[in-house]
């Protein structure tokens, strides 16, 4: 399942731009969907600094739910740190791993870690039958004070209508097929095109988000599960570093 990533990519920077990494894991269970949310809502048992929260979805019946395409996969309950930054949240098909905040993103070492003790707890505690969708994403700000970036227009890209130049703001959207079980979505945004609250320097929000492919993904192991993440991140963090001057990286990079 590893894929092939041919460009440089830096191991760490002194200022991450990182403002929200998720992971999240769509999957089916024969359990009881009652039985699912209780032993999931037990993952962190026994952790003081984790609060247990609804989510709206879950004023639905399962019923309804499973029955709504735009509600099979949403989740229901969340574990929430006290911290704010970490959030796990979960319904009886569909769990993920949030880190969010600025300069709260963990490193990849530790973050895969989390991931790794988190999904080991939904194989151990639910009869896992398929994982049949995995997204990892990574949510980026850019900002002109930590990142040397003053315009989104900075950055390695260009649009083009006919012959002229854009260099306005811009919401710009791909997709890229790294291999058979992963495709990139980079979203690249000035801020004008982002709801909700950003650090007061942000000139631009580069989203990238790894994705199985629909309808073609089915994997019923948590190293297979695992393997998929590894290639994901190498695959993101290319499509991230692609759009960021060498300069800036040499400027930010940790030797």
């Amino acid at each position: 399942m590893v894929g092939t990533v041919t460009q440089y990519t830096p191991k760490k920077l002194q200022n991450d731009a990182i403002i929200e990494a998720i992971c999240q894991l769509s999957f089916n269970s024969p359990d009881l969907p009652e039985i699912i949310i209780g032993r999931l809502s037990d993952l962190q048992a026994g952790a003081s600094d984790f609060n247990i929260n609804r989510l709206p979805a879950a004023n639905f019946p399962y019923e309804f739910r499973s029955s709504d395409s735009n509600l099979q996969l949403q989740p229901t309950i969340e574990l929430k740190h006290k911290n704010n930054s970490l959030l796990i949240r979960f319904s009886e098909r569909v769990i993920s791993y949030h880190i969010t905040g600025v300069g709260s993103y963990i490193g990849w070492e530790a973050f895969r870690a989390e991931l790794l003790k988190t999904f080991r707890g939904l194989f151990d505690k639910v009869n896992v039958s398929e994982v049949f969708g995995i997204s990892f994403r990574y949510i980026n700000a850019i900002m002109s004070d930590r990142h040397h970036i003053d315009d989104m227009h900075q950055l390695n890209f260009e649009a083009r209508v006919k012959d002229e130049k854009l260099n306005c703001p811009l919401n710009l959207n791909f997709i890229v097929q790294n291999d058979e079980n992963h495709l990139t979505t980079t979203r690249i945004a000035h801020r004008n095109f982002v709801q909700g609250a950003l650090p007061e320097a942000t000139k631009a929000i580069i989203d990238v988000e790894v994705n199985t492919p629909a309808l073609k993904f089915n994997v019923k192991g948590l190293d297979e599960v695992m393997s998929w993440i590894d290639a994901a991140h190498q695959f993101e963090k290319d499509a991230f570093f692609k759009l960021i001057p060498d300069e800036v990286i040499q400027k930010l990079e940790v030797n």
